[in-house]
């Protein structure tokens, strides 16, 4: 059974703004250490009823652990967390409660790309990062976070430490010799990405449909995706792609890949309430 997280009364009476409020959940993630991070950008339509806020809860309790309103200059971003129509990066520092906010060439939409067909189903975006991905925790003192914009064709990668700096971004586009792309491209735009605890990275490629895996040690081209899902019905447009481990955060756990496919071109047109547009589907990895 469906219920709402963590609790009904964070759900209801959201024009009051209440201090225990969620409004408009743009994107979760469950870290290693059992809290669930959400970035609630308290958007309803184009207003903003309350403050955009970062909410940390404790996946074994279901209790709030931290709580961090954004100023008012970065609405529209937020950990490492992207905004397509900035489109931006914003970088929030727990420990300091602080943030800020990252542009860079890479992130935009490239415009060949804003043209979109899924299963008969046509409509434009010009999103730009859309998602990111962080590589494993290693031995390896940099660890990366994988983005892409999602019409687009390339895949991009910066260096956590880059990141974590706020004096390589006292100006905006101030620091492009830090943001990474590859040469080669793939075939059609794609949404969300995900890594799993090997370093594999799992993405959407939208126009066919598919679900595929790529190992970063390869180029990043059509030859190199494995395909891990083919239902041109049932995976239509995934709007959300997990990698977390069963039992919780356990390093001997199962990992589990989940994905949630939301058919989201249908809503440029009027939805159909007699089909099923929404689904989650996992798989053992």
């Amino acid at each position: 059974m469906i219920e709402p997280y963590p609790s009904l009364s964070w759900h209801v009476e959201l024009e009051k703004c209440n201090e225990h409020r969620i409004v408009s959940v743009f994107r979760i993630w469950a870290d290693k250490c059992g809290r669930l991070w959400v970035m609630d950008n308290a958007k309803v339509g184009k207003v903003y009823p309350c403050t955009p806020q970062i909410l940390v809860f404790d996946l074994e309790t279901d209790t709030l652990l931290y709580k961090y309103e954004l100023p008012y200059d970065q609405y529209q971003t937020w950990l490492y967390v992207p905004d397509s129509d900035g489109p931006r990066l914003l970088v929030y520092n727990l420990e300091k409660n602080v943030s800020w906010a990252i542009q860079d060439e890479s992130f935009k939409p490239d415009p060949n790309y804003k043209n979109y067909t899924i299963q008969s189903d046509s409509f434009q975006s010009e999103d730009g990062i859309l998602s990111v991905a962080l590589s494993p925790k290693s031995d390896h003192p940099n660890e990366e976070l994988f983005y892409h914009s999602m019409s687009s064709i390339r895949e991009s990668w910066v260096y956590l430490k880059d990141l974590k700096n706020p004096k390589n971004f006292k100006k905006p586009y101030g620091s492009p010799q830090l943001f990474n792309t590859y040469p080669t491209t793939r075939d059609q735009q794609s949404p969300v990405e995900a890594i799993d605890s090997k370093g594999l990275v799992y993405f959407a490629l939208l126009i066919d449909v598919l679900i595929v895996k790529w190992d970063p040690t390869t180029s990043y081209e059509r030859k190199n995706f494995k395909v891990i899902a083919d239902n041109k019905d049932t995976m239509q447009f995934p709007n959300g792609i997990k990698s977390l481990q069963i039992p919780p955060f356990k390093p001997d756990g199962k990992e589990i890949l989940w994905m949630f496919p939301t058919a989201l071109q249908k809503f440029q047109k009027q939805l159909n309430g007699s089909e099923v547009n929404f689904r989650l589907f996992r798989v053992e990895l």
